[in-house]
């Protein structure tokens, strides 16, 4: 069964950046604005800041735990200190929280690879963390 939901997302990709806006529009856009611009000061922006962050191993897994875990605490962000607290959605399946990431991954820039199900799977396996180190984690990557 596993093998069939992955030959579906394999085959069908553009569905599955179809499904990355929407889950995007429902679960992050309230907060961190359409098209990912972020409210200066108090919800980050995520375009231009998620490709980068995509491309390298130690971003990926800081994104995959923000989405899973949430984030807690003060961020710095383009200058500007950000203290707050964003929810996680562990509760969705792995396959969207990896759409989700693949959407992010792709706003305002060059997009880095798509996020995969196994590696939203692996991060949750690693062991749940606090979204107050998420945020250590966040802090800790570079190029943030």
């Amino acid at each position: 069964m596993a093998g069939l939901a992955a030959a579906f997302v394999t085959v069908a990709p553009g569905a599955a950046q179809a499904d990355g806006a929407k889950l995007y529009a429902t679960h992050c856009s309230v907060c961190h604005q359409a098209g990912g611009a972020g409210l200066a000061g108090v919800y980050p922006r995520l375009a231009g800041r998620g490709p980068d962050l995509a491309r390298k191993p130690a971003g990926r897994r800081l994104m995959v735990s923000a989405g899973l875990y949430g984030m807690a605490g003060r961020l710095e962000v383009d200058g500007k200190p950000i203290m707050g607290v964003m929810p996680g959605f562990a509760q969705l399946p792995d396959a969207e929280v990896a759409e989700v990431l693949s959407y992010v991954a792709g706003l305002g820039g060059k997009p880095a690879p798509p996020f995969k199900p196994a590696e939203v799977a692996a991060v949750r396996a690693s062991g749940r963390l606090s979204p107050t180190a998420v945020n250590a984690l966040a802090r800790a990557a570079p190029g943030r």
